[in-house]
């Protein structure tokens, strides 16, 4: 078994996509409707992102992602350049070898960054 995506339920589809487009620099991969909901599957490098807008308001997200960075530092000074601040951290977990910051995208999930230090 391999990784294949991870999804989320967001209320505006056009800004969550473009949240993730200019702060995580993903690329929309595919769009589709499915069942009454409008989906867009955004790519960045081999992760998948699918962000399904949810009719029905059960957006208030408990999701929580976490993608490994090679410098966290130069991550959050990029991504403060873009007016996206650490909701937590960053973290040393020296016994686990992580470095970690956490933010919150815009339906409220919890985007983990990691560095292995």
């Amino acid at each position: 078994m391999k990784w294949h995506h991870g999804g989320i339920y967001v209320k505006d589809l056009a800004a969550s996509k473009h949240f993730y487009e200019n702060m995580f620099e993903f690329q929309e991969y595919d769009s589709f409707a499915f069942e009454g909901e409008q989906i867009v599957i955004l790519k960045h490098g081999d992760l998948l992102l699918e962000l399904i807008e949810d009719s029905e308001h059960h957006y208030a997200s408990s999701a929580h992602f976490c993608w490994e960075v090679v410098d966290l530092d130069n991550t959050i000074t990029q991504l403060a350049s873009l007016s996206l601040q650490p909701v937590e951290g960053p973290y040393s977990i020296f016994e686990k070898g992580w470095y970690t910051a956490f933010y919150k995208g815009p339906d409220k999930e919890i985007i983990e960054l990691l560095q292995r230090i």
